[in-house]
């Protein structure tokens, strides 16, 4: 599980070495749902700049994290983390050095406050370990190099946090687990370049480490400057199309109302009766706590919101 690095994804993070100098820059994100992250990092001072970039993945043969590592001198790294205490540890890291050498190196990475985190990296010198240098990590603002405008986008969608990360209906999650089989995904959100804006999938069909590319449904989540509003699009496999908005409401629920414009020829419109192509949709996330949500769903018929369907299903939330 990927879980330990959590805090991580999703921001930029910076801190200065010792020498006062030279500033050490990451950037994480994750790909296909929650099953990698990449860390890229960026080291600028008085030397020439340093760049080196990580690929971490959950192991399940090993039951850890594994990573593999690349920077700019054409070094290669491979190495293992477990996370601990609330610690994440990278032991025995083996760097290679463009003429051969290897360097053994150790990390311990500590999350001292939700915005800050410190890292202790040591050098294996004659069987004995020496610190080579310890940082401390700030967050970085998502508007970071970002425009007015671009600073506003991603600030108003920081209200949609508590949806990042993959979603599951919790008897199917039992059901994976007892199996030993990959947990079916009903949601993923997950945030684009900057946070300027919130990527959707819904319905994989196993796991995004199986499925990762064919969701039933991808859409997005833009701040609209146009209309002072949060706009939804998203397609379908099938060809429907989703056209609305989000609202974060005063009581900490979100609201998703969309249309969905199914494609001539459709055989299964909901509501037949109801005539034409289109249907209108209201979903409601109530939250019990971080990881647990029930989410309403009505439809619109005769001038007022009806329950649909089962009128409302529940997720967990789960870790790749």
């Amino acid at each position: 599980m990927l879980s330990p690095m959590r805090f991580l994804v999703g921001s930029c993070w910076q801190g200065t070495f010792p020498d006062g100098e030279s500033v050490d820059t990451h950037c994480y994100r994750s790909f296909y749902g929650n099953a990698f992250i990449r860390d890229v990092h960026l080291v600028r001072g008085k030397n020439p700049d340093y760049r080196g970039e990580t690929v971490y993945q959950w192991d399940r043969n090993a039951n850890s994290i594994s990573y593999r590592y690349w920077n700019s001198l054409g070094g290669v790294s491979d190495g293992v983390a477990h996370s601990s205490d609330g610690m994440l540890f990278f032991p025995g890291e083996r760097h290679v050095r463009d003429d051969g050498t290897v360097v053994v190196m150790q990390t311990v990475i500590e999350q001292t406050a939700p915005d800050k985190y410190v890292s202790t990296t040591e050098q294996q010198v004659d069987s004995e370990w020496k610190e080579l240098w310890r940082i401390e990590f700030s967050r970085l603002s998502p508007s970071t190099d970002l425009g007015p405008a671009g600073r506003q986008q991603a600030e108003k969608l920081a209200v949609f946090s508590r949806l990042i990360g993959n979603w599951a209906d919790p008897e199917e999650l039992e059901e994976a687990q007892k199996s030993g089989t990959a947990v079916p995904i009903q949601q993923s959100y997950q945030w684009g370049p900057r946070r300027m804006l919130l990527r959707v999938y819904e319905n994989l069909a196993q796991s995004f480490t199986r499925d990762a590319l064919d969701p039933v449904l991808e859409g997005m989540v833009v701040w609209d400057h146009a209309v002072e509003g949060y706009r939804y699009m998203a397609s379908t496999r099938y060809g429907w199309t989703f056209d609305g908005q989000f609202r974060a409401l005063d009581d900490g629920r979100i609201e998703r109302s969309y249309e969905v414009h199914y494609a001539k020829g459709e055989q299964y419109i909901p509501e037949p009766d109801l005539g034409g192509q289109v249907r209108r949709f209201r979903e409601i996330y109530n939250f019990d706590g971080n990881d647990r949500v029930r989410i309403s769903l009505e439809l619109w018929k005769d001038d007022k919101w009806s329950e649909f369907g089962p009128g409302h299903y529940d997720a967990v939330r789960v870790d790749h």
